[in-house]
């Protein structure tokens, strides 16, 4: 489902690049789209293997940056 959610993140991230109301800075734009459908799967894949209590807290620290990266992708298109 995530990687569900992730596709959808990015083709809808890929509308003001190809609509008449481009970016400020494409390249930014570009760098927090990545950002966003990269953070958690990383995230998520480096406490595959561990159930410890830090591992939430990873998780929840993904969430968050994943909160501001949205923040940032709207202030920048």
């Amino acid at each position: 489902m995530l990687e569900l959610l992730l596709v959808v993140r990015a083709l809808a991230g890929l509308g003001p690049l190809v609509g008449d109301d481009h970016p400020a800075s494409t390249s930014t734009y570009v760098g927090y789209l990545f950002a966003s459908i990269c953070v958690l799967p990383i995230a998520m894949k480096s406490i595959e293997g561990d159930r410890a209590v830090w591992s939430s807290a990873v998780v929840a620290v993904a969430a968050a940056a994943i909160g501001v990266i949205a923040v940032r992708l709207e202030m920048t298109a």
